[in-house]
């Protein structure tokens, strides 16, 4: 079972980290279900994620001090970047 560990929410944007190293994204407006959910390409525990200023994405940060961002119609795993700081 996955455990919540960091919740971000942007406007009707809400997003979710667990300790399973995964990102869900909510719609406020409808949220039965979750709209998708991404695996972090991260492989330390997820301490934040926040939504980018243009909302094409997010950026996920982990202990090891990797951050990692991608965006949420991105079908390429191409489009997903990690960097250490």
């Amino acid at each position: 079972t996955s455990i919540i560990v960091i919740l971000y929410s942007q406007r009707s944007k809400v997003l979710i980290a667990t300790n399973t190293l995964e990102v869900v994204l909510h719609d406020l407006r409808q949220m039965e279900q979750p709209v998708k959910t991404y695996n972090s390409n991260l492989s330390y525990n997820l301490r934040c994620v926040r939504s980018l200023t243009s909302e094409e994405g997010f950026a996920t940060s982990c202990i090891e001090g990797r951050v990692s961002i991608a965006y949420f119609n991105a079908d390429d795993v191409s489009l997903i970047y990690a960097i250490h700081c």
